[in-house]
């Protein structure tokens, strides 16, 4: 009887065993490789020899070895998953971060179309009031023309001479700088190419970088001692650019009233005021958005001008030609300009006496 119990333990012992070693087997397989399976079958059969010899003497023992085999496990499968978790994560901010760079490139095509078709516009308004003003000068020299004709008038000699002068300063048969011996130019930065350029002496040229028509009568003493014939004034980009003055009004009626002091100082002077050169689209949507001003500016002045007989040197048509010789940042002329704009100022002194 006793021998038969003992039997029937050693057979129930054998079963736990075999189902141990099955469960370690199982485990050792899903921690490797397929492709490892054979290398690792000597590690699988000391492993269980090692187990067999520890059931026999700690049975306990193998149930916190597997217990600890099943943790690893588990910890294994969740670092994996983690690790399959973050690599989702990366693609999918990867992918976020694609979808944000192409709205942004689409975003900036799309604007940039904006300002392009916006830059297009506004040249077509440009040249649609650049036309106009065309039209509306030859329509009324046309009615003056005919006023003339209707009252048998006929222009002088010495007009004709005077228009005969301007058309050879025009054609570039002049030295036009030659007629700047007796004049003085003051102005801002741009005036200064004048003398930058080499084309007049410094002597004759009173401006400096940032000044505005505030600086004019700062330089009274040194206008008086250079005694000139024509002073012409270039002024307006500082003065459209810092703002002082609220409106076209107010900055013209200001400069009338340098002209006027200006006068009493010298009385045989004639004083020309330039129209304020214009900065390019770019350079106003870049640097001076005040600077889209300067069209406003400028009627303001002209209309002044004419009220208070002052000759008024508009240089709409050489910009408007020459626009190409601006510098690079919008502002500032090149020296091939600089011919163009001082054939202007002389001629529009001579055009007065044509009337």
């Amino acid at each position: 009887m006793k021998k038969n119990r003992g039997s029937l333990m050693s057979a129930a012992g054998y079963i736990v065993l075999g189902i141990i070693f099955s469960l370690l087997l199982v485990f050792a397989v899903s921690a490797i490789e397929p492709s490892g399976i054979a290398a690792s079958s000597g590690a699988v059969s000391a492993d269980r020899e090692r187990l067999e010899s520890i059931s026999k003497s700690d049975p306990d023992k193998v149930d916190r070895i597997i217990t600890e085999r099943r943790l690893e496990e588990e910890r294994r499968v969740a670092e994996q998953k983690r690790l399959e978790e973050e690599e989702a994560r990366r693609k999918a901010e990867e992918e976020e971060a694609r979808r944000k760079a192409e709205e942004e490139r689409l975003a900036a095509e799309q604007q940039r179309l904006e300002e392009e078709r916006l830059r297009l516009e506004e040249e077509e308004r440009k040249a649609a009031e650049e036309k106009e003003r065309k039209r509306l000068l030859e329509e009324q020299r046309r009615e003056e023309e005919e006023r003339r004709a209707a009252e048998g008038w006929e222009p002088t000699e010495y007009q004709k001479s005077v228009q005969e002068r301007i058309d050879e300063i025009r054609s570039g048969k002049v030295n036009v700088w030659s007629l700047f011996s007796d004049a003085v130019i003051m102005g801002d930065s741009r005036a200064v190419g004048f003398w930058y350029y080499r084309f007049l002496p410094r002597s004759r040229i009173l401006a400096d970088g940032g000044h505005n028509i505030r600086k004019i009568l700062d330089q009274l003493g040194d206008l008086k001692a250079l005694a000139p014939k024509t002073v012409y004034l270039c002024y307006g980009l500082n003065d459209v650019g810092i703002g002082i003055w609220k409106t076209p009004e107010a900055y013209a009626n200001e400069y009338m009233d340098i002209i006027k002091k200006l006068r009493a100082e010298l009385p045989d002077t004639t004083f020309v005021i330039s129209s304020i050169l214009p900065a390019t689209d770019h350079a106003i949507k870049t640097k001076g958005p005040s600077w889209a001003k300067i069209p406003s500016f400028n009627v303001a002045v002209q209309v002044a001008c004419e009220l208070n007989g002052v000759i008024f040197a508009d240089n709409s048509a050489i910009v408007a030609e020459h626009l190409d010789l601006w510098d690079s940042d919008g502002v500032h002329l090149n020296a091939a300009f600089y011919p163009y704009w001082g054939r202007n100022l002389v001629v529009s002194v001579l055009k007065e006496e044509l009337k």
